[in-house]
């Protein structure tokens, strides 16, 4: 796309000059990159209508191969370039699964109209159209104003701030800090310090707090991970949820194994630094979603109870020590989490393939409510009680959703070699903290000999590994450059596969069946690489939460899990018209596929299943150990571990026609995740190290 002097136009209060690819408003004047001044164009040449992202991905990046994350992120610096000049006004609108559209009308030359091929405009009587046009101006302010309050009938203060400066680490010490929970007073700071022990297997896990000095406390510590706190509104009591390490409980990949759970309340005297009063509530079995003080007596929690399938929300009252459910509308559906302010609650809840947030008043009607495009969310209020802020770690989207219905974005660098959790706003609203981690992870092979060799830099994020069918070559993800990449390892050594600059963590990778194309899930986008063509497709755009396991050789049917909720079933999609059946029905464990057929288990079953091209699944064995995780598949069975995630068994082995199990591999009993597995090739793995984590603070680089 090519500009000339002739392009430039006027958006609000803002000089919008292409071929400069400058801004200018105020005396000021700011430098766009240049696609992120092609996409402010496109979107000014077609103000009328929503416009997809992939007609941006077509017009602006002219055929590139790229994904919606190259958008998202022009898009990310277009707003905070107009943030600058017009402060906090929304000029680009995201319509979820539509895409974008300019609020404000851009005003082009009349040379400009002529290059964009329209009449030129007549001239125009000027004292007769203005009254007209400023009664219409009127009006539709009028009508705005009483579309806004007749959406909320809200009048909000928004006391904090949402533009920021940059980043500065708080806590930065030897080790992996995490989960800060900052104080009601602003001067205090609760987190989580965990520490590895000399067995290398085994972590302590240190509660602390941090006054305004740097001056730590601490008030407990656990062999088991401590996974949420919370302040008291009065900030007299903390709340700490502790997960027992019990070798005794069963273990799991797939999350719906019921765990032990223990809640601490410290009443606590910060001044003089003393715990006043411990308690430790009744255990809880089952799953946590959630623990946030509905006020100073009691504590609403999120969660199951033993194998209950769906969540629910609880009160636990501390003066009674009793556990009731909390009243709760049926349109919040299946809650994960909640979090509470002065009576006002915020829910996340699943909705079929999205995560909607419901915020409610004090008398319990719901405020506002938007559905997200995410897998994951975290969410905690503003301290001025006007919306929540919302993390998405999967998308690193952070997001404030008020209580009347306004949705704000909040700028930052995107960073795809760090990972972010646990945001929160300071009491003065001034400044978020969070929790950032910069993981490195090795890659090794360990051959059936016994030897091993290790795979890549371990320098860099290095992960999802994938053998081919012929085991002579396999793929993985890096990062590295501030990009994830892809690169291919064969007897020749190793080079990187060409595809499109990925912003995102590549979610999947697998290979076709004759071991010519490799199939990654990146961003919203499933791609296939052809080895021979050397190029990366688009094979599906907005896949969702899309893992492929398999394609046709005609290239026209993919095979792959999609996720509802916790549940995972098996789908076989038509990319050439789009049609898309479910094939299973239930809650899927693990799957791989060989030879186009997809093996696969159920969550919590002992049964061995097979889907072969047009027929029916089909029961293999039920000699299976329950809750395995399926590595690969032999001529007479199937390779595969128990366990949960870096706590794997050995590598075992289950003869179908035999229905026996024998060990197929053993190794060193060190905590470690598997990432692929050839019967004649051995394993990829990874070892699991705890990565240096840091506290840090967005703010407006004052502090």
């Amino acid at each position: 796309m090519t500009h000339n002097d002739n392009d430039s136009f006027t958006l609000d209060q803002v000089r919008v000059h292409p071929s400069r690819n400058e801004l200018e408003a105020h005396g000021r004047t700011l430098r766009l990159q240049p696609k992120v001044m092609e996409v402010l164009h496109y979107l000014a040449l077609h103000s009328e209508r929503v416009v997809p992202k992939e007609e941006l991905v077509e017009q602006v990046w002219a055929g590139r191969v790229v994904t919606h994350g190259s958008v998202q992120k022009s898009i990310n610096l277009l707003r905070k370039a107009l943030t600058e000049l017009l402060g906090e006004r929304e000029i680009v609108t995201h319509y979820s699964k539509k895409g974008y559209q300019l609020r404000v009308q851009p005003v082009f030359e009349q040379a400009g109209a002529l290059h964009r091929g329209e009449s030129p405009p007549q001239p125009r009587p000027r004292r007769r159209w203005q009254p007209t046009l400023l009664g219409a101006v009127v009006l539709a302010i009028l009508g705005g104003l009483y579309l806004a309050t007749q959406h909320t009938g809200l009048r909000l203060d928004k006391h904090h701030r949402t533009a920021f400066a940059g980043a500065q680490p708080l806590i930065a010490e030897m080790g992996h800090e995490t989960a800060p929970e900052p104080h009601p007073d602003g001067q205090h700071l609760a987190y989580i310090r965990v520490l590895p022990v000399a067995s290398g297997e085994i972590r302590d896990y240190h509660l602390l707090v941090c006054d305004a000095d740097g001056e730590d406390w601490r008030l407990a510590s656990s062999a088991g991970p401590w996974l949420e706190l919370g302040w008291s509104p009065s900030g007299e009591s903390l709340l700490a949820i502790e997960l027992i390490d019990d070798e005794s409980q069963p273990l799991s990949f797939f999350g719906q194994t019921p765990q032990l759970y223990n809640l601490h309340i410290f009443r606590l005297d910060l001044k003089r630094r003393r715990v006043l009063e411990k308690h430790r509530l009744s255990q809880w079995q089952g799953h946590l979603g959630s623990a946030t003080w509905w006020d100073e007596t009691t504590i609403e929690l999120v969660g199951r109870q033993g194998d209950t399938a769906l969540n629910q929300r609880y009160h636990y009252s501390l003066t009674a020590q009793r556990l009731d459910a909390a009243p709760s509308a049926d349109f919040l559906g299946n809650p994960l989490i909640s979090r509470v302010h002065e009576s006002k609650v915020a829910v996340a809840s699943q909705h079929n393939d999205q995560i909607r947030i419901d915020l409610l008043g004090a008398d319990g009607k719901r405020d506002a409510n938007h559905a997200f495009d995410y897998n994951r969310v975290e969410m905690s209020w503003t301290p001025d009680g006007s919306g929540v802020l919302l993390y998405a770690p999967d998308e690193q989207a952070l997001t404030l959703l008020y209580r009347d219905g306004e949705i704000r974005p909040i700028e930052r660098e995107d960073k795809v070699n760090v990972r972010l959790t646990h945001h929160r706003y300071r009491a003065d609203g001034e400044a978020i903290i969070y929790a950032q981690s910069r993981p490195q992870r090795t890659l090794w092979q360990l051959r059936l000999d016994g030897t091993r060799r290790q795979i890549a830099d371990p320098e860099q994020l290095n992960y999802a590994a994938r053998f081919s069918p012929a085991g002579d070559k396999f793929v993985y993800a890096s990062v590295r450059d501030q990009q994830t990449q892809l690169w291919l390892v064969t007897d020749n050594g190793e080079r990187r596969i060409p595809g499109p600059e990925i912003d995102d963590d590549i979610k999947s990778i697998n290979w076709t069946n004759e071991g010519e194309q490799v199939l990654y899930k990146a961003g919203t986008n499933l791609y296939s690489y052809g080895l021979s063509e050397q190029r990366s497709t688009v094979l599906l755009g907005d896949a969702g939460d899309l893992e492929p396991l398999s394609l046709t050789p005609e290239g026209d049917q993919l095979m792959a899990l999609r996720s509802n909720g916790e549940a995972r079933n098996l789908w076989r999609i038509n990319l050439e018209n789009g049609n898309e059946q479910q094939l299973t029905f239930g809650a899927i464990g693990s799957a791989v596929q060989h030879r186009g057929d997809i093996y696969f288990n159920y969550v919590g079953q002992r049964s061995l299943w097979v889907l072969r091209d047009g027929q029916s699944p089909q029961r293999l064995s039920n000699a299976l150990e329950q809750n395995a995780k399926l590595l690969g598949v032999t001529e007479g069975g199937v390779l595969y571990v128990t366990g949960g995630h870096c706590r794997e068994s050995d590598i075992f082995h289950l003869d179908v026609d035999e229905e026996q199990t024998s060990v197929y591999l053993s190794r060193a009993q060190q905590p470690m995740s598997t990432e692929s597995v050839h019967p004649e090739q051995g394993v990829l793995y990874s070892h699991c190290e705890l990565p240096e984590s840091d506290i840090w603070m967005l703010s407006d680089g004052v502090d």
